[in-house]
């Protein structure tokens, strides 16, 4: 399974997410280190079987965009582009299996696994990421809940999007406004709640250059224009308070 994952790692064009241990990570490093240096935004879970990882005895600069510390024990899992994962259950499992999955709608149970299970709910302990723009998001959700604040303060948020025309198939890049977000589920007083609260329908409404406005999703999006696999946030222009 190590093996497959180092093969879907070496592949990847835009985003990696990965759960292991301090000693799988040694076994990735290599393929983990070209897929940072290629833009590739890597997402690293890392946990150790025996109880907290020590997470100062790894080094992951240069090999991961983000990285988060579990305190338990979790199966290995490596998901490349939404596209493609290596699954293989904890080793102290007594039926202890690995799956290989090439198929984006299976891939997608695999996807809300990680960042439910593996992600959202556990600290962040390194991050290459800053708070100045541009900065970008791989996925739509965690853009909106950050987005939907600004734009119902009245900022002005330019984005370049680059994905995909649902209809067509056709590659998309372009830049714009956003205008409006959409989203199902509860809101907090600073826009959505949490990922979960975004996992129903969650789009941004981008108005171009030429003055359309162009609907935008996420993974697997059906109902908007555009599946973006990226979104950029370019800069945001907070309202004046002399117009508010």
């Amino acid at each position: 399974m190590l093996d497959r994952a180092v093969g879907l790692v070496e592949a990847a064009e835009h985003h990696v997410q990965v759960c292991l241990t301090p000693e799988q990570f040694d076994r990735l490093r290599d393929a983990l280190a070209g897929a940072h240096e290629r833009g590739v935004y890597v997402q690293l879970s890392i946990h150790s079987l025996d109880g907290d990882v020590d997470v100062d005895s790894v080094d992951v600069e240069g090999y991961c965009t983000e990285m988060r510390a579990r305190s338990r024990g979790a199966p290995f899992v490596v998901i490349a582009d939404h596209t493609s994962v290596c699954y293989a259950s904890n080793p102290r499992r007594p039926d202890e299996y690995g799956v290989v999955v090439n198929d984006r709608n299976h891939a997608y149970v695999f996807l809300w696994y990680f960042l439910t299970n593996l992600w959202e709910f556990w600290d962040t302990v390194y991050t290459d990421r800053d708070s100045e723009y541009p900065r970008t998001y791989l996925e739509i959700r965690r853009c909106v809940r950050d987005v939907a604040p600004l734009v119902d303060e009245g900022a002005r948020v330019a984005v370049r999007v680059v994905g995909y025309d649902v209809e067509t198939g056709h590659h998309r890049d372009f830049v714009g406004e956003v205008v409006d977000v959409d989203y199902e589920g509860p809101e907090g007083e600073n826009g959505p709640r949490s990922l979960q609260s975004l996992a129903g329908k969650t789009s941004l409404y981008v108005e171009t250059d030429d003055g359309d406005v162009v609907s935008v999703g996420g993974f697997g999006a059906i109902v908007e224009e555009i599946e973006a696999d990226r979104v950029v946030v370019e800069a945001v222009d907070a309202p004046d308070a002399s117009d508010a």
